[in-house]
Formats: structure tokens, C-alpha cells, sequence
């Protein structure tokens, strides 16, 4: 169709003129009859599209290559009719889809059609398409329609109108539609001054650029297409209600000074006391409704009035029938609990109409209908929310604030949930929204959660994840690897004053493995000037890597502690010594950073607390695992003493008649011997240990006979080097001793 049509009218004007209907004008009928007609006629081409293919392939088998080629055109042409027949396939079944979309469009719009002139206006050949977002707008320019210039100066008024509407939409104006806006106020301003019409239009136009740039006040603050816009100036701000209430206290001031003046006993008309007694109890009300906000005493037309319901954060703890019950009870818990308490006027039943007409927009999306208060709930699956959002968002009630969309999953109580999350949960939760927000940015669900969520933080004191700073003041996302590895270079440098040494970044990142892959990370530790510094580069989608780092507060290696690949064996009094940085708790279990010994990377393990200076009963019973030591425990002083001397004499047979004798030196370095230490001890009648054996550090301690016994069993099973190694650790400290006679056991 290449003629234009101005508006929806028109086309459907020239659609009745050019179409004879058989049907009554207006029944989508015959409409959804020509759709099933056209998808009948796809199905139909596709099938007879596929008939003539198998003709055509079956008669191409038989035909030889040569016949082929003579006949080219004839068989071409009928590949050329498959082809048509499936594009006039797919016509069809996009034609259908057309008229159905074109059918629920004219369904859903005829009550639009008929409306939306009652808030618009023309002026010259112009009608406006979004005045009803003033109605001083209306008024003004619907006045001075015959001036010259006037014309123009409406569609200048209409452009800006239209902006607002789509800020109003996304929540809040972008910087770059508020630059516009600006722009657009500056121009109307000045035709208007040229117009004659400076002032009038000023008086509403600055309230409106205020909204767009400040949200002060609120957007769509003067629409006249919503029921409960105030008639009188268009306008539903706090301002404009300001302005109002001081228009009355000037006015009944003046009525007082007056009656003040008057005698007592003069009358006043009949009509004149009744409107003050009605202005009276108007008053009344609207003064109550702001000192007990939660009361309102409006309810949607087609509702019928229910209880009042007092709730103590968020749960219900009373309901009354009557409202003068409903402030008492209200006041009574008000005093005592402050703003946890609320009090809201429920409808009895959800109107039926309300309910028929959110299905008809919402078609074929799941959903459940609920009212909460003076709020329509409509319930959607997460998958469908958006959808449902975008169906809702011209329903009046949408518009008024009174109708909201939910996921399934997502509480009706915000305010209760909020307040059960952790602090952690909420940053979390509040970063997820932030994401989301940058994805679709006009999604009504998500500004609503982030209101919340960012009111639940507020009243912490919690502030939001930064998203591109890291806590030490790195930054965390980098457009490629290698950007990101410079950028760790320097901070260590900044930031710890750590220079890298560059053989460190040759052998480990320049020669080592090649850059992660999509959701693989690379892992270094990096020695430099004053430090060792630990970083991981984290592919996440090819365009964005993240970078982790930190500055090893100590040698990991020189800490008293043991891996076994599973979990990390330590004493509580070394792990008091490890950084705060390198523990963590979960689950009420620690955990403890460690170098990885395969590829020395950081990684996070189980802590199992072993005291270096354990029970002796339990080195006893490590060491007597597997052991017959009847014959050591058996063997008295004297029996050893005999057994060392027939040694001596089984070595004097064999010709060692030269006698040697100790020195002075001597006797003080075998006293000094560990293993001869031991042995005293092993020789000890006393089990729970008399001997004091004394360390190069710390003070003596007592070694039972037995273990000592024990001890010596097992040394004389050592290979020399393992000798001499427990020898220099047994003889450091008595920790030592006991560490060393552990190994010996394993």
C-alpha cells in the first residue's frame, strides 16, 4: 500500500469503502475468516510446492545429463514454479499474521479511537498527539488557536510533550533527553514571546522542563487522560497543591476577617453555610489522609468497600469495619511501634470488568489477577514478565500506579523480604538489578526492585558495589588480557611499590600459557623489588577480563604448616600468624589461602587444627602402630648393660686390643648427643619420665621411658641420612622433637 494514511481512521475508512463486507461493519468475524483462508492457501502452496519437486526430482533421475542440458529450459522453468509456490507460501502465512495482528489492533484500539481526541487539539492543520499531558496546554493554546504563529508554536509544545511521555515511560529522563528538553523549552519560550503568549504558557512550561530535568515534579504530573487528574489546572503535584491550599487559607482568612466584622446575630443564606459546611468536611478528610497516609479513603470505581487492615511490619495483626475503630487501634500501636505499623482500606472484591479487560491485553500470557490493598496484582511467570509489562503499560490503571505486574517468584511484601536479606544478599541482589537495568532500562519491574532494594540499603547505611573498582582501588574489567597484566603491573607498583622483576613476567606470563579462553583463568605469582604479588586475569566473554590481584603479606613457605592436598594442617598458634587477608570462615569452619604446589597459584583450603605439642600418648601410640617392642620394654638397665658388655668383649676376641679412652671433650659432646640423651631417658625407671632432657632452645622437659624407648626402636631403623636429619631437628626444641619423631612414623 503506498498511499499514506494521517491516522488509523483514515486507513479504516478507505478499507470499508474499497471491501464489500458481507458481514455487519465492525465484526472481526469475517476478518478472522480471510486470516484461516490465507493460512489454509500457505499450507496448500507449500504442499503443491513439494508435489512438483518430487515430480521434478524423480524425471531429473531418469533424464541424462545430455537430454538435460537440450531441455534446460523447460526443466528450470519448473524449478522456477517450486520456487513461487513456496514464496507464495510464506506470503500467505505472513499475510495471515498481518490481518490477525491488524485484527487485535482494531479491537484494542476502537475505545482509544474515540477517546484520545477528548485530550487533544487542533490548531490551523495541525492536531497535537500528546497535549493530553497538560491540560493548561489545552486550555491556553485551544484559546489562542486564530493567532498567527500559533500553529507552530503548538507543534514545538507537542515535540516536548512527546519527550516527556517517553521519559515519563522509562522512569526518568536520560542526560541527553534532558539537554533536548532544554533546547526544545528555550524555542517554545521564544516563539511564544513573539506570539504574545510568553507568560501563559511559561506558567505551566516551567513546571513541565522542571519535571523533565529535576523530577521535581513528578513526570507525567499534568496528564488529563487519567480519571483522577485534578480538572482544575491539570496538574497533581505537591506544588500545585501548595499553591491551592494557600489559595484557601488567603481566602478564609478573608472570610473570617469579614464574619469578625459582622454581629453575631446576622444570618447568612441557606446555600451559603451548607457549601461551608460540606468545604468544612471536605477538609476534614484530605486532612486526615495526609496525617494517616496509609488510609485513603478513595477507592476504584466498580469496588466495593472492605476492612481496614493494621499491620506491624508487614504482618497483620488487627482488621475493622469501621474507620473511626481503625484510627483508634492505628494510634494505639502508632505511639508504641512507630512507622512499622500501616493502615490500608482493602476492596472487598476485585471488579469483574477490571479483571476481563487486563486478560483481553494480556491474550495468551499466563497470568493470575489479586488485589492487594487498593493495587491490582497481576501475577506472571519471570519468562513472561517482560512481555506482560509492555501489554500493561497503557492500561490506565498501569499509569495510575494502581495496577503492577510481578513474577511469580517475586513476594507481594517487598518491604518484608528486603528486610530478611543480608547486608551481603542486598549488595548482591542490587547488582543484579544494576545489569539488568543496563540491558532493558525501561522495564518498569526493575526500577521498582532497585527503588526497593535502594531503600532497604539506605536505611543500613549500606552503599552499592562499585562495578569497576575492586576494594584495594584496582580496576577490575579490561577490554583484553594483556591490558589487563600492564595494568597490574603498575598498580603494584603504585599501590605496594612493588617493581616486577621482568624475568618474572618473561618465564611465567610471556612464555608461560597462552592467554585464557572464554571463562578459563590464568593464574601468577610474581616476585619484585620489596614483594610478591599474586594475580589472576579471568576471561568472561571475550570482550571483558576480569583482574584479581593482591599483595602477599607473608611467605607462605616460611609458615609452620602442612598440606596434604585436602587440607591444611596447622597449629593455632601459627595460624594466628598467617594475614588476615589469607583466612577466611565458611560455614563456621576455617579456611586458609596457600600457594598450590603444582602451579603455585593461590588457592583457598580446609584448616584441620594439629598442636605441634601434641599428647605424648598419642606420638606413643603412632610410633607402637605395627611394632613388637616386648623386648625393648623388657629389657632392664643391667640386662643392657650386659649386653653392651659382651659386645665389647665379642669386639676385644676379633684382636681390638688397643683400648681407647674418651676425653674430657668427648664425654661433653656425647652428652650433648640427642641419641644419647634418649637413651638415658629410655633407661629411666620412672614411665611418667624423670629424665629432663635439655635443648638447644627452650627450657627441659620431661621424655617418658617409654617414648623414649620407642624412639630408639625406630631410629635404628633409619637409613644415616635420615638419622642425621632427625638428630638436628629432634635436638632444636622440644617441639622439634616431638614434630621430628612424628615424621619417623609416616
Amino acid at each position: 500500500m503506498g498511499q499514506k494514511y494521517t491516522n488509523i481512521n483514515e486507513l479504516y475508512q478507505q478499507v470499508r469503502e474499497r471491501v464489500d463486507l458481507s458481514e455487519k461493519i465492525g465484526d472481526s468475524s469475517d476478518m478472522k475468516r480471510l486470516s484461516g483462508e490465507l493460512r489454509t492457501a500457505s499450507k496448500t502452496h507449500l504442499a503443491q510446492s513439494v508435489r512438483v519437486k518430487a515430480h521434478y526430482d524423480e524425471m531429473r533421475k531418469k533424464v541424462s545429463d545430455e537430454v538435460f542440458r537440450k531441455l534446460y529450459n523447460q526443466f528450470h522453468g519448473i524449478f522456477v514454479i517450486i520456487a513461487e509456490l513456496k514464496n507464495a507460501s510464506e506470503t500467505h502465512l505472513k499475510q495471515a499474521k498481518k490481518i490477525e495482528a491488524f485484527n487485535k489492533l482494531k479491537e484494542f484500539s476502537e475505545s482509544f479511537i474515540s477517546e484520545q481526541p477528548e485530550h487533544e487539539i487542533t490548531v490551523g492543520n495541525y492536531t497535537t498527539k500528546h497535549f493530553f499531558m497538560c491540560g493548561s496546554a489545552q486550555k491556553v493554546m485551544s484559546a489562542n488557536a486564530d493567532k498567527e504563529g500559533a500553529e507552530e508554536l503548538t507543534r514545538m509544545q507537542d515535540e516536548f510533550y512527546k519527550l516527556e511521555k517517553e521519559a515519563m515511560d522509562a522512569g526518568e529522563a536520560t542526560e541527553e533527553q534532558k539537554e533536548t528538553a532544554r533546547d526544545l523549552y528555550n524555542k517554545i519560550m521564544s516563539k511564544a514571546g513573539e506570539v504574545g503568549l510568553a507568560d501563559e504558557i511559561d506558567d505551566y512550561m516551567k513546571m513541565h522542563i522542571d519535571s523533565v530535568e529535576k523530577g521535581d515534579p513528578k513526570l507525567g504530573f499534568g496528564r488529563t487522560d487519567i480519571k483522577e487528574s485534578i480538572q482544575e489546572d491539570g496538574h497533581q503535584d505537591v506544588a500545585s497543591a501548595i499553591r491551592q491550599c494557600k489559595i484557601i487559607a488567603e481566602d478564609a482568612m478573608q472570610i473570617l476577617q469579614k464574619l469578625q466584622t459582622m454581629s453575631p446575630e446576622d444570618s447568612l443564606p441557606t446555600w451559603w453555610t451548607n457549601k461551608l459546611a460540606v468545604t468544612s468536611n471536605s477538609m476534614n478528610k484530605m486532612r486526615d489522609y495526609l496525617l494517616v497516609p496509609s488510609v485513603s479513603e478513595e477507592v476504584e470505581l466498580g469496588e466495593k468497600k472492605g476492612d481496614y487492615v493494621i499491620s506491624l511490619k508487614g504482618k497483620e495483626v488487627s482488621r475493622h469495619k469501621s474507620e473511626n475503630d481503625a484510627r483508634s487501634a492505628f494510634h494505639k500501636l502508632r505511639k508504641k511501634h512507630g512507622n512499622d505499623v500501616t493502615v490500608v482500606r482493602e476492596s472487598a472484591e476485585l471488579d469483574e470488568n477490571v479483571e476481563k479487560d487486563i486478560s483481553k491485553a494480556l491474550g495468551k500470557i499466563k497470568h493470575k489477577v489479586s488485589k492487594k490493598g487498593n493495587k491490582v496484582i497481576v501475577s506472571v511467570s519471570s519468562n513472561d514478565e517482560a512481555d506482560a509489562q509492555r501489554a500493561m503499560k497503557n492500561h490506565p490503571m498501569y499509569v495510575a500506579g494502581k495496577l503492577r505486574v510481578v513474577a511469580e517468584e517475586v513476594e507481594l511484601d517487598e518491604d518484608a523480604k528486603m528486610a530478611k536479606q543480608s547486608d551481603d544478599n542486598l549488595k548482591s541482589m542490587m547488582k543484579k538489578m544494576r545489569d539488568a537495568e543496563k540491558k532493558d532500562p525501561k522495564l518498569p519491574s526493575t526500577q521498582f526492585m532497585i527503588k526497593r532494594i535502594g531503600k532497604e540499603m539506605k536505611k543500613r547505611g549500606l552503599k552499592e558495589m562499585n562495578e569497576s573498582k575492586s576494594s584495594s582501588g584496582y580496576d577490575l574489567y579490561h577490554k583484553d588480557f594483556s591490558s589487563a597484566m600492564q595494568h597490574a603491573y603498575g598498580f603494584a607498583k603504585k599501590k605496594y611499590g612493588i617493581t616486577i622483576d621482568p624475568k618474572e613476567i618473561d618465564d611465567k606470563v610471556a612464555t608461560g600459557p597462552r592467554k585464557p579462553s572464554k571463562g578459563k583463568v590464568n593464574k601468577y605469582r610474581l616476585k619484585g623489588d620489596k614483594g610478591t604479588v599474586q594475580i589472576q586475569v579471568t576471561n568472561l566473554d571475550n570482550k571483558r577480563f576480569e583482574l584479581n590481584m593482591y599483595k602477599e603479606e607473608v611467605n607462605m613457605n616460611e609458615a609452620k604448616y602442612k598440606y596434604d592436598g585436602k587440607v591444611v594442617k596447622i597449629s593455632k598458634k601459627e595460624f594466628a600468624k598467617v594475614h588476615k587477608d589469607y583466612k577466611n570462615s565458611t560455614k563456621g569452619k576455617e579456611r586458609m589461602m596457600i600457594l598450590d604446589p603444582k602451579t603455585q597459584g593461590s588457592i583457598s583450603v580446609p584448616v584441620k587444627f594439629e598442636e605441634l605439642d601434641a599428647t605424648v600418648e598419642s606420638v606413643v601410640q603412632a610410633l607402637s602402630a605395627g611394632d613388637n617392642v616386648r623386648e625393648q620394654r623388657r629389657m632392664s638397665p643391667a640386662a643392657r648393660a650386659r649386653r653392651d658388655a659382651l659386645r665389647d668383649m665379642d669386639a676385644r676376641k676379633k684382636g681390638d686390643d688397643d683400648e681407647v679412652k674418651a676425653t674430657d671433650a668427648d664425654r661433653e659432646k656425647a652428652d650433648r648427643n640427642i641419641i644419647n640423651k634418649i637413651k638415658k631417658a629410655a633407661d629411666a625407671k620412672n614411665e611418667k619420665g624423670s629424665f629432663e632432657i635439655k635443648f638447644d632452645k627452650g627450657p627441659a622437659r620431661k621424655v617418658p621411658s617409654r617414648l623414649a624407648s620407642l624412639v630408639l626402636q625406630k631410629f635404628n631403623k633409619l637409613k644415616p641420612a635420615d638419622k642425621l636429619k632427625f638428630q638436628k631437628q629432634a635436638e632444636k626444641s622440644y617441639a622439634d622433637f616431638l614434630r621430628a619423631v612424628k615424621d619417623m612414623t609416616k
